[in-house]
């Protein structure tokens, strides 16, 4: 079977940039394009100098911290400007950040992600305090403490009494919420559509940061008012869905479409049209104060150019597929930040 080749692999990526941007009404993709575009020239620098004389490890943790930083800027951007009232209003009390990424087990990454709740402040609503409350739930391979444990004052024990240890269940208030498996010993399926149910029958936002390979596990039921989707990492959905543990993703990808008597070019466009559904969804979304639904897609519209621009994956497996000179790289952020 012939293999998809470089050029149309790039090409596959920039269609997905393009069909996310057409649906965008011109007006705020204009708004957004200059942030993008900012955000690529500055990732772009890191990733050139970082590159220069060193394997990919030597990039990943510069890309992470400036990527990380972005996000906490984006995810304010669109939470805090919104009054209290206007969020009661709306229904949102809260939002809930889930990174889906069974890596966080690794301890760096538990500090690198303590310090990510802790530019929202401790996670509390004090009266009269116009931030909502920011909570940060994990998805783990092996994790066999509390998450109030390790995450110390930025994770309440009272939301999350019970303990992640394989594949078990966390409570949520006092109700169970189960957790599936996409492998029998693999990573865990986090509970999408989860809420905190209390006295005051609140409705919590739900911000997903979507890495790995878990897209296509957001089931359709998950869309309820006011949620939103991020997909941080498209690149790596698109290249490495199908990944699991192989070190030559690229390979395994290839392997698994002969095994399907399929091609390359069709199981990547399957996630491409996937991606480009969800947006679909999400421009529907029937909102009473028509400026949270620009910020939403203003918010999407960047993560989501900057997943392909940004991520760890993302960048490795272009770097794959375009090769490991600079100069492709160079040419690669020329053609997305145009």
């Amino acid at each position: 079977m012939t293999c998809v080749s470089k050029e149309e692999y790039l090409s596959i990526i920039q269609s997905l940039i393009v069909s996310v941007s057409g649906l965008l009404p011109e007006s705020i993709w204009d708004t957004v394009s200059a942030s993008i575009n900012e955000s690529c020239d500055e990732i772009r620098h890191e990733i050139i100098q970082h590159f220069e004389g060193q394997p990919w490890v030597g990039i990943y943790q510069p890309v992470l911290e400036k990527f990380v930083r972005h996000c906490v800027d984006w995810v304010r951007a669109f939470f805090f400007p919104l009054r209290h009232s206007q969020r009661v209003a709306l229904g949102i009390h809260g939002v809930y950040l889930l990174f889906i990424d069974d890596s966080v087990a690794d301890s760096s990454k538990r500090r690198h992600m303590r310090r990510f709740l802790s530019l929202f402040g401790d996670g509390t609503n004090h009266p009269g305090d116009e931030t909502p409350e920011v909570h940060m739930l994990f998805s783990f391979v092996e994790f066999s403490r509390t998450m109030a444990e390790v995450y110390g004052p930025y994770v309440k024990a009272s939301f999350y009494r019970g303990t992640i240890d394989y594949i078990q269940s966390v409570v949520v208030g006092e109700h169970l919420v189960s957790i599936g498996s996409k492998t029998p010993v693999g990573a865990t399926k986090f509970p999408w559509n989860h809420r905190r149910r209390d006295a005051a029958a609140e409705t919590w936002t739900h911000v997903f940061f979507v890495s790995e390979n878990d897209l296509g596990y957001i089931p359709e039921a998950s869309y309820v008012e006011h949620d939103v989707v991020f997909y941080m990492c498209a690149v790596n959905d698109v290249c490495s869905y199908w990944k699991e543990q192989s070190g030559d993703e690229w390979n395994y990808v290839t392997a698994q479409a002969e095994a399907q008597n399929r091609s390359v070019r069709d199981m990547l466009w399957d996630t491409v049209n996937e991606i480009r559904l969800t947006v679909e969804r999400l421009t529907r979304i029937d909102l009473s104060y028509p400026e949270l639904q620009h910020r939403i897609l203003m918010c999407l519209a960047t993560l989501l150019v900057m997943s392909v621009c940004g991520s760890r994956y993302g960048l490795r497996n272009m770097l794959h597929a375009v090769g490991d000179d600079p100069q492709h790289v160079q040419k690669m952020f020329d053609l997305w930040s145009r």
